[in-house]
């Protein structure tokens, strides 16, 4: 519930060049009060005295002068009527004033440019455009446009409206029943979804309440006052004044200096208003559905509470629907990321087996694919078995060559050493036996052979070398098999002298 009284605010007309102004002054305070201040001006030409009032001082919310726009007007009146509307209270805006004080244009706006929109055009599209954007709610808008004139009330929006005479126009009837709601017969309501179809019925009960005022005129042609304060408008608004609603005011003011009178009178129904304090309440209708399913609820809370108290054991099987219920309760609990988020399940010890056999159901399916379907740590999918096997048998086939390679090269490297040693002891026999056709033949004939298998045996090695750390290398990534550090350190240290050796005799 909302306490709060009226909200009244004032705006100026502007003046006619051709009428005298009156004297006025605009005080805006520190507390979002402003002051309007209306002076009259003692007239002494008629030589006796004068003792009325100079100067008379309102307070309203805010005071829009004459160079105030539609669109601050709405903001600041409108807008925050309309934002409690969609929050579910009841909302009025209503214009006070003399007759040509500015209450058609500050409600419904002039028709020369888009600009002077009024409060009514400019609440509907902003009402539309904020149902757009909420898209969890489905909202229904209906429309009625209602004209009061002496105590009648003429429904601008029927269909059957055609306005050839006064009798044709349909008449509205206000009836209570016996909670004292108040109800408009015969008042129709126009279902609108979109923003153009709300405005097209706006333009169509503009339209028709000209020609109603056409036709009144017509029919009352000696009429010299109209009044805008009757007991149907009263009636109508009984929920707007003291009831519960929303309710802002606008006092339209002429401060032309013909019109100072009537507009300190309407400043002086602003304060009355003022003081009239409102209570609004949140509009509510609960589901029916939604009621039988929280008795439901509570019904079979107090069976399993009475069931624990009498130690009743429950052998009735549940329902698939209520199993169906149960798991969907589950999946959400372990999909929710609250850490403080509870699995409400009663005291139903059927309701709690059936909960863990569920859970261990779902563990024992999750088990499966994360021996499988698990990624290592550089992003790539796991091996299946039969690649495993295929990459464990190449590594064993790689091993095997290793050793042959490494048996291999240490004959290589005695056959070597024989050369050498060879080769060290005719370097210290006689000159003779380094003729240009020896028999034997020198040591480095003998090497050629020998260096040439040197470099092809290196140049194998090396290919090996490359082959082995580029499978090891996919073993260890896919961290299913291990090189072994030890056995290239071996094979290293064995090829090394090797090759050293070979340049070496190769000087020679």
């Amino acid at each position: 519930m909302v306490k709060q009284t009226i909200q009244i605010f004032a705006r100026v007309k502007p003046t006619s060049r051709k009428q005298p102004q009156g004297i006025y002054s605009i005080d805006e305070d520190e507390k979002a009060i402003s002051a309007l201040e209306i002076i009259l001006p003692r007239d002494l030409a008629d030589g006796f005295v004068n003792n009325k009032r100079e100067s008379y001082k309102f307070k309203f919310q805010k005071i829009f002068d004459q160079e105030s726009k539609q669109d601050s007007i709405f903001d600041i009146i409108a807008k925050p009527v309309a934002e409690s509307v969609l929050a579910g209270y009841n909302g009025t805006i209503f214009a006070y004033g003399q007759t040509g004080s500015g209450k058609t244009f500050t409600i419904t706006g002039g028709a020369e440019r888009y600009s002077d929109r009024g409060i009514i055009p400019r609440t509907l599209s902003y009402i539309f455009e904020q149902l757009q954007k909420d898209s969890r709610k489905m909202y229904t808008t209906h429309i009625s446009y209602l004209e009061i004139y002496n105590e009648c009330g003429y429904d601008l929006l029927d269909p059957r409206h055609e306005a050839s005479s006064l009798e044709d126009l349909p008449k509205v009837t206000i009836l209570e029943d016996p909670d004292q709601n108040i109800h408009l017969k015969n008042l129709s309501l126009q279902q609108a979804a979109t923003e153009e179809e709300a405005l097209n019925l706006l333009f169509l009960g503009d339209t028709n309440r000209m020609i109603a005022e056409v036709i009144i005129a017509l029919a009352e042609k000696h009429r010299s006052h109209i009044p805008y304060r009757n007991s149907m408008m009263t009636s109508v608004l009984r929920d707007s004044l003291g009831g519960n609603c929303m309710t802002t005011m606008i006092a339209t003011l002429s401060l032309e200096k013909r019109n100072i009178d009537e507009s300190i009178s309407t400043c002086r129904f602003a304060q009355r208003v003022a003081l009239i304090k409102n209570e609004a309440v949140l509009n509510e209708e609960i589901d029916p559905r939604l009621i039988i399913g929280r008795l439901k609820k509570e019904i079979q809370e107090l069976k399993d509470e009475l069931a624990i108290v009498t130690g009743e054991q429950r052998t009735q099987q549940l329902s698939q629907m209520e199993l169906d219920n149960l798991e969907e309760q589950i999946t959400s609990f372990l999909e929710d990321q609250d850490p403080e988020s509870r699995l409400e399940l009663g005291s139903d010890m059927r309701k709690i087996h059936h909960c863990f056999q569920f859970l261990k159901k779902l563990l024992s399916e999750r088990k499966v694919p994360e021996k499988h379907e698990t990624k290592d740590q550089e992003g790539e999918m796991p091996l299946k078995e039969e690649e495993y096997r295929k990459l464990r048998d190449i590594l064993r086939q790689r091993d095997n060559e290793i050793n042959i390679l490494v048996n291999m090269l240490k004959k290589e490297k005695k056959k070597v050493q024989d050369i050498y040693s060879s080769h060290s002891m005719s370097r210290g026999g006689t000159r003779q036996s380094l003729s240009p056709t020896p028999v034997y033949g020198g040591p480095e004939d003998s090497l050629k052979p020998s260096m040439s298998s040197i470099s092809k045996h290196t140049m194998t090695v090396a290919t090996w070398i490359l082959g082995l750390v580029f499978v090891a290398g996919k073993q260890e990534r896919k961290k299913r098999c291990h090189w072994d550090a030890r056995r290239l350190l071996k094979f290293l240290s064995v090829i090394m002298p090797i090759v050293l050796q070979s340049r070496t005799t190769n000087r020679f």
